[in-house]
């Protein structure tokens, strides 16, 4: 079981407990400091994969995939284009 936040304070283990502090609100030296609204994201992620499948979980929660209304650019465009261009030595059939 892991634990995905948006980076809030922290969180804690203790045996089959898993915490997570959202606010501090401590008194100095910001008296005001986690008053007011606040908004949290975070997941409990079963899996049973290692330690990358976790971390691709945790980054695709804090960087969401961003979704843009553009509006269609004037003219045409080629019948294919590469973004790409890989290159290398050239390799001879006797190698």
């Amino acid at each position: 079981m892991a634990l995905l936040n948006d980076c809030k304070y922290g969180h804690d283990i203790q045996g089959n407990v898993i915490r997570l502090s959202l606010l501090r609100a401590p008194s100095s030296p910001d008296p005001l400091a986690d008053r007011g609204r606040h908004q949290f994201t975070y997941a409990l992620l079963p899996h049973s994969g290692g330690l990358r499948h976790v971390i691709d979980q945790a980054y695709s929660l804090n960087v969401p995939l961003l979704v843009r209304d553009l509006k269609p650019a004037e003219g045409s465009l080629p019948a294919s284009h590469s973004f790409s261009l890989l290159t290398g030595p050239e390799r001879s059939s006797t190698q």
